[in-house]
C-alpha cells in the first residue's frame, strides 16, 4: 500500500504509474519465480546454499546488474 500511494500522490501519469508499479513487482516476484523453478526441476536447499557460499561476489554483481537495468527501464519509462 505504501507503494501505491507514492506512485499516486507523486502526480506521474497513469501509464507510467503503471509501468513503475510493474517494475516494482518484478524485482520481487522474478527471483521467487526463479528459484521455484530451479526447485521445480530438482534444485535442493543444500546445493542452494552450497552455490550462493561459493558465489557470493559472482551472486552480488548479477544482482546488482539486474536492479541496475530496472532502475534504467523506471527511468525511461
Amino acid at each position: 500500500m505504501p507503494t501505491l500511494a507514492l506512485v499516486a500522490k507523486s502526480g506521474v501519469g497513469e501509464r507510467r504509474g503503471w509501468s513503475l508499479l510493474l517494475i516494482y513487482n518484478a524485482m520481487f516476484v522474478t527471483p521467487l519465480i526463479v528459484v521455484f523453478i530451479l526447485t521445480w526441476c530438482g534444485l535442493r536447499t543444500h546445493a542452494l546454499v552450497d552455490w550462493s557460499k561459493k558465489n557470493v561476489v559472482l551472486s552480488k554483481l548479477l544482482l546488482g546488474l539486474v536492479f541496475a537495468a530496472m532502475a534504467v527501464l523506471a527511468a525511461v519509462l
